[in-house]
């Protein structure tokens, strides 16, 4: 189907989501099936987005993101209030820099970990 997909072309972005299968059956599926997405994706300008418990797509995974376990935010003892999230940039596949570009200002700084809070609609009532 993510095949069928890649090659009709139209979308923006295609998730194929495996966070459900056990890491081992994820892993199984060969790399020149993933080597094959990444190309179909590149060709239709298609952001392909895995989510997997574990990495498996290798080197055709362009960006790798780990997701922190999510912190209960702990305002109140006895009510949930929120979530604290966090992210890591555990891979990232470098990109071609021109070869007679100098550039005119110095790069962004990379980041490679961000964290963030999400908070229920009942938090800070009393």
């Amino acid at each position: 189907m993510t095949d069928l997909l890649l090659q009709a072309g139209g979308f923006s972005a295609i998730v194929l989501d495996m966070g459900s299968l056990a890491p081992e059956y994820a892993l199984r599926v060969p790399l020149a099936t993933w080597f094959r997405y990444r190309v179909a994706a590149e060709h239709s300008q298609t952001s392909l987005l895995l989510l997997t418990q574990q990495a498996c797509a290798k080197s055709s995974a362009g960006l790798v993101l780990h997701m922190q376990t999510a912190e209960a935010l702990q305002e109140e003892a006895s009510v949930f209030t929120g979530v604290e999230h966090g992210v890591v940039v555990a891979r990232e596949r470098f990109q071609a820099v021109p070869v007679n570009v100098v550039p005119m200002r110095k790069p962004p700084q990379s980041e490679r970990c961000a964290g963030w809070q999400s908070k229920t609609a009942w938090a800070g009532l009393r």
